[in-house]
Parts: structure tokens; C-alpha cells; sequence
């Protein structure tokens, strides 16, 4: 399988999916399903961006670097503008 791209199962969860709570099943919220969701986290001054796919089941890991968390707010103003 491509490199930071795995499959999860329910069996399969690891710590981080754990905390926030991420089986790798699709899971229907009072305001919808759960599509996407995304984890940022930081270690040795490093970043790494988690994505799990709630659809699929799929876990996408890629490191960041500190220029595009920095621009973090940058993007998110921009996904805000796009919705009509």
C-alpha cells in the first residue's frame, strides 16, 4: 500500500484514532455523517498530519512543515470563502 496510507478496522485503531475517538466506521452524528477528520500534532518539532477518511476507513499520515502550519489559519479562511 502507498506510504501513509493504511486501512483501518475497528480492531485495528491505533492511540491517536483512539483519543478522538476514530473506529475507521462511518459514524452518523446528530448533524450528519462523519466524513473526514484531521489531527495536527507536533513532536520533536516536527509535524505530522493525520487524516482519517470515516468513509472509507482509510488513515492518511504526511509530515508538514512548520511554513504550512503557520498558514494554517491562511487555509481555513480560505475553506471558509468557498461555501455559498
Amino acid at each position: 500500500m502507498a506510504e501513509g496510507v493504511d486501512r483501518m478496522s475497528a480492531e485495528s485503531q491505533d492511540e491517536g484514532a483512539e483519543e478522538a475517538g476514530e473506529s475507521g466506521e462511518v459514524e452518523e452524528a446528530e448533524d450528519g455523517t462523519l466524513v473526514y477528520t484531521a489531527q495536527l500534532r507536533c513532536k520533536d518539532g516536527r509535524y505530522v498530519l493525520t487524516v482519517m477518511d470515516g468513509v472509507r476507513g482509510i488513515r492518511h499520515v504526511a509530515p508538514v512543515s512548520k511554513k504550512a502550519v503557520d498558514k494554517l489559519p491562511v487555509y481555513l479562511d480560505m475553506l471558509k470563502g468557498t461555501r455559498s
